[in-house]
């Protein structure tokens, strides 16, 4: 029904909220969509997984990561030989299942830190992962990054 729709549009404009994202002193503010569905790990520290779009958050890091991150968008891997010791370190592989996807990979970095402003007032989480998207995560522009259903909101 309509009322359905304009419903179920009203629910998940409640789930947007703030988010700050910081790396190597940059910041930048994003809408995130808190997302019961995506409970992505990262596979070494088992820490939650927020996904974001590649082009919300890439003025946030240097030039020598953007081509890092490029690259392995478009060729589907790293080039090892450009890639420091240190980058190496903030760089995941993130394996997913989804729907209309049965296996797929996403690049991920460890952020320094991410401010989630919600209802019960600001969380952060240091040394935050975030998973690369290399397609817009919503179709409207009303959210550019997916919030991990393992944030208390």
């Amino acid at each position: 029904t309509l009322f359905g729709m304009v419903r179920g549009e009203e629910e998940q404009m409640e789930l947007l909220y703030p988010v700050s994202l910081n790396f190597k002193g940059r910041k930048k503010e994003l809408i995130g969509l808190y997302d019961t569905g995506n409970g992505l790990l990262e596979p070494i520290s088992g820490r939650p997984v927020h996904i974001a779009e590649y082009e919300a958050v890439k003025d946030l890091m240097p030039k020598s990561y953007q081509e890092i991150v490029e690259n392995y968008m478009d060729a589907g891997t790293l080039e090892l030989t450009k890639v420091t010791k240190l980058q190496m370190y903030e760089f995941t592989f993130l394996s997913y299942h989804s729907i209309g996807n049965e296996k797929g990979q996403l690049l991920g970095i460890r952020m320094d830190s991410a401010v989630f402003t919600t209802k019960a007032g600001e969380k952060t989480e240091e040394k935050v992962v975030i998973g690369l998207s290399k397609e817009k995560l919503s179709g409207e522009g009303r959210y550019q990054i997916i919030i991990n259903r393992r944030l208390e909101i």
